[in-house]
């Protein structure tokens, strides 16, 4: 997983219990099952930003359906939009104006 330099927010969505322990980080998910279906956020703090490897343990103990629905996709604390993300949305939100604007005009 990559993670920036710095606090990295995360959350796993789990039934049972959990760990999860990154090299160089540590142990930054320790929930013992079972119960009912949780979310757990938690906060990884890197020294440097990059590839970190990553254990996650799993205990489905009580018979299914288990639910486990893991978000690591390393957004810093207080981040924004990339500008990708900004520029998609915009054409998005100038291409779905120029079709109303069209369609009103073929109307009148």
């Amino acid at each position: 997983m990559f993670l920036h330099a710095g606090d990295n927010l995360f959350s796993v969505s789990h039934d049972d219990g959990l760990q999860l322990n990154i090299d160089g980080v540590g142990l930054v998910v320790d929930q013992p099952g079972p119960h009912s279906p949780t979310l757990t956020p938690f906060t990884a703090h890197a020294t440097t930003a990059g590839n970190y490897n990553f254990q996650l343990s799993y205990g489905e103990c009580c018979g299914g359906p288990a639910e486990l629905i893991v978000d690591l996709r390393g957004s810093p604390v207080g981040g924004a939009p990339e500008p990708v993300t900004w520029s998609l949305m915009i054409m998005g939100f100038g291409a779905a104006g120029a079709m109303l604007r069209r369609r009103r005009a073929a109307i009148a």
